[in-house]
């Protein structure tokens, strides 16, 4: 385990870069480890930034990383974590090509691409041998919970299925089927089943639910040639990119829980322009950059907004439904998640200059967060008190891999400097 410690002041930091960064030149952290491979303990201590200002410092993080291994990236989709980090999804082989990842009209069916599962435990990464091979045509879905994750088949007559594979068996259970394109599937908090659907000869998408019980709602308020939906931990509400007058859109869904057996859509509560092309491709990148959710949130710890890409702002933003604003995470930010470290609000953010501490509040244009670690790794929360932060990140150079590293908070009585 190696432990880095970053200090963030209301008065600003500038990045001094890790005393000992994760990659194949430091030997006490190798950087390359094939998937299954134990995990060698190092340690390490200095400092990640100083101060700006001559300011007091009010925020100190400290963190303890190791890595678990590496794994296939087809160059394309980045892993699935369960939401227990005890299991990773990765889509290898060709990759898909880009309509057919997002569901256009000229998708075809991906023959040669795969998904395969690891456990993820102390001893690193290892591969589950499922006994039966996943079907062919099908692709790494964009959530997953703790019996499985979702996978979207392409069929040869031109529709699309949504399922879940099972982590340990390998079994697929078909949630969505019918003879129309259901794609970009997610999860609510609570484990319901998003996503968009449009007929084979259409053009327009309409936002879907999938009840407890099965039935499907569509939500009457959506309809656009560019839609996918995006969750939080708040129950209340889904939010959805749109295409809508030339340019993305985020809407502001409600859900109607009071019958919690039947949820229904409620009315459109929102809705800001954040420019890009309004078309499936910059919708699905923008999508695809917000966090996974891990658990429901309720009352005063409830998310009162979302993260994504805001592609007028170049980067990573935080959208507060509460103040009906965003703010961003800086130009060129690529991922964020909240911090989940007591006493350190604010987000983990990946940007050009590695994994970012940013605190909450704080304008990154005018005062630099934390540089955590080197690399531009994505961070993925977990529910495990052992490895809440999943980092995902570049392998090799000219490799088709991605390196997997574990973080969480240091524990100053165990995580001590030294070998």
């Amino acid at each position: 385990m190696c432990m880095l410690t970053a200090t963030v002041g209301l008065g600003g930091c500038v990045p001094d870069g890790p005393a000992r960064p994760i990659s194949a030149a430091n030997p006490a952290l190798p950087g390359e480890r094939s998937a299954g491979a134990s995990t060698r303990e190092a340690l390490s201590t200095g400092p990640l930034a100083s101060p700006a200002t001559d300011k007091p410092f009010v925020s100190l993080v400290r963190v303890a990383v190791a890595p678990l291994g590496m794994v296939p990236y087809d160059g394309l989709v980045l892993p699935l974590v369960s939401p227990d980090g005890r299991f990773l999804a990765v889509q290898d082989g060709e990759p898909p090509s880009w309509p057919t990842l997002v569901g256009t009209p000229d998708a075809r069916p991906p023959t040669l691409t795969r998904v395969r599962a690891y456990q993820i435990s102390e001893r690193g990464l290892e591969p589950i041998e499922w006994p039966l091979t996943p079907p062919p045509g099908v692709i790494l879905g964009r959530a997953a919970d703790t019996s499985g994750f979702l996978i979207e088949r392409i069929n040869d007559d031109g529709s699309r299925w949504i399922g879940r594979l099972d982590w340990v068996s390998g079994q697929p259970a078909w949630l969505v089927r019918g003879s129309d394109v259901n794609a970009m599937a997610t999860l609510t908090s609570d484990g319901m089943l998003i996503w968009s659907r449009r007929t084979q000869a259409g053009a327009e998408w309409t936002l879907m639910l999938r009840t407890p019980s099965g039935q499907e709602v569509p939500c009457r308020e959506s309809s656009s040639t560019a839609l996918i939906g995006v969750t939080t931990g708040d129950p209340g509400v889904v939010y959805a990119l749109a295409g809508w007058s030339g340019q993305l859109e985020l809407w502001t869904l409600g859900l109607d829980r009071q019958a919690p057996s039947s949820p229904r859509w409620g009315p459109l509560l929102a809705r800001r322009p954040i420019g890009g092309a309004a078309d499936q491709f910059t919708a699905y990148q923008c999508a695809a950059a917000a966090p996974p959710i891990i658990r429901a949130e309720t009352g005063s710890t409830a998310e009162s907004g979302v993260v994504l890409f805001h592609p007028r702002l170049g980067g990573m933003a935080v959208y507060d439904r509460r103040a009906d604003e965003f703010r961003s995470l800086g130009r060129g930010s690529a991922a964020a998640v909240r911090s989940p470290f007591v006493g350190n609000p604010g987000y983990l953010t990946s940007t050009t200059d590695g994994l970012v501490f940013i605190r909450e509040g704080l304008n990154p244009a005018q005062i630099p967060g934390a540089r955590v670690l080197a690399d531009p790794y994505v961070p993925r929360l977990t529910t495990d008190s052992a490895r809440p932060v999943i980092l995902i990140g570049p392998g090799r150079k000219g490799e088709m891999r991605l390196q997997v590293v574990a973080m969480r908070a240091a524990d100053p009585e165990t995580d001590s400097s030294g070998h």
